[in-house]
């Protein structure tokens, strides 16, 4: 996409330059097929030329504003880009992937970790960067927002480098949060070990949901409910809150159909909360 963008940008200057030139030139007392003679110009021609170079200049400053930039980062980006990360890098079944803030970690309080797990930082920073089912279902670039967090190229390449020299092993760079204090220097969460303590919760639950089918002789329920999930999860835009909606009023419908109270059967196994698949619902 950076690369069309680029050619596009190219040709354009190549078409424009030549007239901004011209323009310029006049403007220092050339003469050239840009000057206006006034005098000898109606008034209809007058307007037409003015707005045609009034859009003209429009529309070059908006691509220079907003859409050159785009491949100036992409190509050109310091202290790394996205293209000296792949470059480096290259492409691998697994990938280390460092998200860093941006600027409004600049505006936060000194203090701010002393901030409740409820708070702004938290809940709306944080929280949602590191969500399982995000992150789980994002590859790097599509965690990137033009709001929170964009990606550190120059610090992937710097773990993949560990990596290949045998310094470092992908499972050292699990998910964590890494920041910096004044007062406490540097700090690390190590959100994985959450993940890992409720992947346990969720088999374990797994596990309890098929006994309790199998003891009421309905096990092939549990198969066809697997069955379900596993199709509405493979459906393209992920298993979406909507979807499971979905989801859920299928299974009841199949869970009616062999006799089995569905509200009372999820009371008893205590919800779908840690349910493998169901993580979005958190």
């Amino acid at each position: 996409m950076n690369v069309v963008i680029a050619i596009l940008l190219v040709w354009r200057a190549r078409v424009a330059i030549p007239s901004y030139v011209a323009i310029a030139f006049v403007t220092l007392g050339h003469e050239n097929a840009a000057k206006i003679g006034i005098a000898n110009t109606d008034w209809s021609t007058l307007i037409w030329i003015v707005a045609s170079r009034a859009t003209m200049f429009l529309i070059d400053t908006s691509l220079a504003r907003f859409i050159l930039p785009w491949p100036i980062e992409f190509f050109l980006g310091s202290p790394a880009s996205p293209i000296m990360w792949r470059w480096k890098v290259g492409f691998h079944d697994q990938e280390i992937i460092v998200r860093k803030s941006r600027k409004w970690d600049r505006e936060l309080p000194n203090d701010w970790l002393a901030e409740e797990s409820d708070g702004f930082v938290y809940k709306e920073r944080i929280m949602p960067g590191i969500d399982r089912a995000y992150v789980q279902a994002k590859t790097g670039y599509l965690m990137i927002d033009d709001k929170n967090w964009d990606l550190a190229f120059a610090e992937m390449i710097t773990a993949h480098a560990l990596v290949s020299q045998g310094t470092a092993t992908i499972s050292d760079f699990q998910k964590s949060v890494i920041v910096y204090s004044n007062s406490h220097g540097w700090l690390v969460w190590s959100v994985y070990k959450l993940d890992e303590g409720h992947q346990e919760e969720g088999r374990k639950k797994l596990v309890l949901f098929k006994d309790k089918l199998t003891a009421m002789g309905k096990e092939s329920l549990f198969f066809q409910w697997i069955e379900l999930l596993q199709y509405e999860t493979s459906q393209s835009n992920g298993f979406t809150k909507a979807r499971q909606v979905d989801a859920m009023k299928k299974a009841k419908e199949l869970f009616e159909s062999q006799g089995v109270d569905f509200e009372e059967f999820w009371k008893d196994v205590g919800g779908v909360d840690g349910l493998p698949g169901m993580e979005v619902t958190r």
